[in-house]
C-alpha cells in the first residue's frame, strides 16, 4: 500500500456527531466519530484479532485464531492498513471529549500503482 495521508491533512478530525437511542429508561448517549489517532490503535487491532478471527466465518472454518503464524500475518496487514491514517473510530462523547471506544472501520485506499497482491502463505 503505498498511498498515505498527507502529513497536511491533520489527524484529530471530527467527522460526525450523534446521539443515541434512549434505552431502559437510560437517557440517550452523544457519539463521535473520528480519525483513529495512534493511542487506540493497538485496542482496535486486539479488538479484531479477538472478535473477527473468532466470528468471522472463513477464519472460524479454518480455525486461524490458533495458528500464531496466520495470526501474526493477518495483525500486520492490519497494521499496514492502519498506517495509511484513515481509519476511523467511534465513541461515547462526554463533555465534548471522547470517552469509550464502541467502534471502528478501518479503511484503505488502494490506487492503479498498488497492482496485484499475491497471497502466498494465509
Amino acid at each position: 500500500m503505498k498511498w498515505k495521508r498527507p502529513e497536511t491533512v491533520p489527524l484529530g478530525r471530527v467527522w460526525s456527531r450523534f446521539e443515541g437511542k434512549q434505552r431502559n429508561g437510560k437517557p440517550a448517549e452523544m457519539y463521535q466519530i473520528v480519525d483513529m489517532s495512534e493511542s487506540v490503535r493497538r485496542q482496535c487491532l486486539d479488538m479484531m484479532q479477538e472478535t473477527f478471527l473468532r466470528d468471522e466465518p472463513l477464519s472460524l472454518a479454518l480455525n486461524i485464531k490458533t495458528d500464531a503464524e496466520s495470526v501474526t500475518s493477518i495483525r500486520n496487514n492490519w497494521e499496514e492498513m492502519l498506517s495509511q491514517n484513515i481509519s476511523i473510530a467511534c465513541f461515547t462523547e462526554e463533555e465534548g471529549r471522547t470517552k469509550e471506544l464502541v467502534g471502528f472501520n478501518i479503511l484503505i485506499v488502494k490506487t492503479k500503482e498498488d497492482g496485484h497482491e499475491e497471497f502466498e502463505n494465509v
